[in-house]
């Protein structure tokens, strides 16, 4: 559901937008989270006997995507990492892609595998939880718990993975992601891997989605100059089993820091 507000302020300002929502569930007591999740990664070069399964196979996969799979003599890595810049170079291969090893006849470098470890509190039950892609570069697969989340194909635009429902709360959990850095989007150095940030969101059940804030401008007769209408929306999303209203509030602050203008909106969801 969305809720839009329309705000008349004078040009020229540098604006930041502060958005907050008053639930049933006071925010003190489920604060939005973003945890980064970079360090302590373990990789592996090519790719590896197993099976990810799919939906309706979950959990009966076999190879690095099962959570007690045996990765210690993977390589530990920290993100970004990018497996192409370690690659050597060939006066055969692409000159485009800086004469790396990798894409089409390179079929042993095509492939990465990580896996990462991380615990989740017992507190954390009941909360939406998300991981937060960045970049990947390429071709993708991700599996939490031995369940596959998603398969996503741009290595450019980030992502999100909702793994609220096969989270282990109060114990370990194994994010694991199979990257296929073989084709090419671009005609220039690429990369392979996971080459941005990840991170873990947790939010209220009922809160702004991720990416959920929009923020756009508006001027009398279609021509900049004068007083813009600024136009502020969230998206909110009730994963509660029953209705609820919420009260979304916005903030612009100027460039000292101070609140220039407020509106708020409620919604039923």
């Amino acid at each position: 559901m969305e809720k839009m507000k329309h705000i008349l302020i004078k040009l020229g300002l540098v604006i930041f937008v502060v958005v907050g929502v008053t639930t049933a569930v006071a925010a003190a007591d489920a604060p939005r989270e973003r945890l980064l999740l970079d360090a302590g990664w373990k990789f592996y070069l090519g790719d590896h006997p197993g099976w990810g399964g799919q939906l309706d196979k979950t959990g009966g996969g076999s190879g690095p995507v099962r959570k007690d799979f045996n990765d210690l003599t993977w390589r530990t890595v920290n993100l970004p990492h990018d497996w192409a810049v370690e690659l050597p170079f060939d006066a055969q291969a692409d000159r485009s892609h800086g004469y790396k090893v990798l894409g089409p006849g390179y079929a042993t470098n095509n492939i990465g595998w990580y896996r990462r470890k991380f615990t989740l509190s017992a507190a954390d039950h009941g909360k939406r939880l998300w991981l937060e892609f960045d970049g990947v570069y390429r071709d993708c697969e991700v599996y939490l718990n031995n369940c596959p989340l998603t398969h996503h194909a741009s290595g450019y635009n980030g992502f999100y993975c909702d793994i609220s429902d096969v989270a282990d709360y109060g114990g370990q959990n194994v994010l694991v992601v199979r990257v296929d850095a073989s084709k090419f989007e671009g005609w220039f150095y690429e990369g392979a891997g996971i080459y941005r940030h990840v991170w873990l969101v947790k939010t209220a059940p009922l809160a702004v989605v991720p990416d959920g804030i929009f923020v756009y401008s508006t001027f009398s007769n279609n021509l900049p100059g004068g007083e813009a209408t600024v136009h502020l929306q969230a998206q909110l999303h009730n994963w509660q089993p029953g209705a609820a209203t919420a009260r979304v509030t916005w903030q612009i602050l100027g460039p000292s820091g101070k609140v220039v203008a407020a509106t708020n909106a409620s919604a039923n969801l």
